[in-house]
């Protein structure tokens, strides 16, 4: 039997690095160095960013929306390495929801008017969402006529931006939603109603900036199978 060349063994061990390193880096490439976090009980009245800090406290940068924050890590291998080791972590009785954003994802959860801090107007978000179906109406088409003599208030169809959507997979997150709904305009905002223990009601909302790409999305997904459910999608009730 040969003796084994420890040389031999070195440069083994070198490719073998080599090929792992490629692997991750291929495996990172489509990813961003910013996480997701959502789930976020903003109608506490705790002090949403320094909890956060205090769990998450190596983040470069922390952007607050109404119902999540976007936290900016100084590399993919980071942010990736602080998703999986908060996966499970609660906050205030709320289980976290985290992903690492892809790069197509960042500008669309970034590019927000009412980034950087809570704002405190959007509190009420939660009582409104309980409204669900009751305050929307049905699916608008080319051919819907907007007037009718039994109405007495006139929608506006420049505030409704905003689409219900109902039956949705129990395991669908906000990412998730997300790249089902993006190629249909520039999107505010996703919001999954959600249990305590952060568990799906399989309902949500969808905030887009322009009411036209509200209304075509939920006349191309309306009644459309998704993750074997047929989805339920309406805009919000609206009045002038």
């Amino acid at each position: 039997m040969q003796p084994t060349n420890p040389a031999h063994i070195h440069r083994n061990i070198l490719q073998i690095k080599s090929r792992i390193k490629a692997l991750n880096i291929a495996a990172y490439k489509p990813y961003s160095n910013y996480l997701y976090v959502g789930n976020l009980d903003t109608s506490s009245g705790h002090d949403i960013l320094f909890e956060l800090k205090r769990i998450i406290p190596f983040g470069k940068q922390y952007i607050m929306f109404s119902s999540y924050c976007i936290i900016e890590f100084n590399s993919i291998e980071e942010a990736f390495t602080e998703c999986n080791h908060h996966k499970d972590v609660k906050m205030n009785d709320r289980k976290l929801l985290l992903n690492v954003l892809k790069m197509k994802q960042v500008d669309q959860f970034l590019l927000k008017p009412s980034a950087n801090m809570i704002d405190n107007n959007n509190n009420n978000d939660e009582k409104e969402e309980k409204k669900q179906e009751s305050d929307s109406i049905s699916t608008i088409s080319s051919s819907d006529e907007m007037t009718n003599n039994n109405i007495n208030n006139i929608i506006d169809l420049n505030t409704m931006s905003k689409v219900f959507i109902g039956n949705l997979p129990y395991q669908a997150s906000e990412i998730d939603i997300h790249a089902l709904v993006e190629k249909f305009g520039s999107i505010m905002e996703i919001i999954i109603l959600r249990r305590q223990d952060g568990t799906s009601r399989g309902a949500g909302f969808i905030k887009f900036y322009s009411p036209n790409d509200a209304i075509k999305c939920v006349n191309a997904l309306n009644n459309v199978s998704y993750g074997n459910r047929t989805l339920n999608l309406k805009l919000e009730k609206s009045y002038k």
